[in-house]
């Protein structure tokens, strides 16, 4: 018959060598840079984008117009934009193929901001919205799933994510 008190020490010390495990130095991990590669434009007043030359600090947006939490968030990223003109907002869309659709869909919202197509999904996500934050050097230093509500959610996440002056004196 095994003894509460010896069971007791066994799972305790067993424990501890887990929590001692977990305890281990954590290795820097690099942070990833965006693909080297271009990126169409979506309306003919859009340049195409070189993904790989991207230097922050910036968002991307991508979004797709059959998605409805991205319906919801864009006007509220045209008047971030509107607000924050010199910082750089990209909107991606996103493995979308009815590519006029996504235009007009654009139009009706009255996007300004740079938009881009990402027709065989090289910026990875699993869910829409998605936001990517990128550092001066080009590198993706945060990734977020989520709906942006109003223009401060969006203020609060750049100063979070890319730091306290990555919007201007005006941020």
């Amino acid at each position: 018959m095994i003894r509460p008190l010896l069971l007791a020490k066994v799972f305790g010390a067993v424990s501890l060598v887990l929590v001692a495990g977990c305890a281990a130095p954590q290795q820097q991990i690099e942070q990833p840079r965006l693909p080297a590669l271009t990126l169409p434009g979506l309306r003919p007043s859009d340049a195409a984008l070189d993904l790989g030359g991207l230097r922050g600090p910036a968002v991307i947006s991508l979004w797709a117009q059959w998605c409805p939490p991205c319906r919801e968030e864009m006007p509220v990223l045209e008047a971030f934009h509107v607000r924050h003109p010199e910082f750089t907002l990209i909107g991606v869309n996103w493995q979308d193929p009815l590519t006029k659709r996504a235009i007009r869909f654009a139009e009706r919202r009255g996007v300004t901001y740079p938009l881009v197509r990402d027709p065989d999904g090289a910026l990875p996500a699993r869910y829409l919205p998605r936001l990517l934050f990128i550092d001066a050097e080009g590198r993706v230093v945060h990734r977020e799933y989520v709906v942006i509500n109003d223009v401060a959610q969006l203020e609060k996440l750049v100063h979070t994510h890319l730091g306290a002056d990555a919007l201007g004196a005006g941020g």
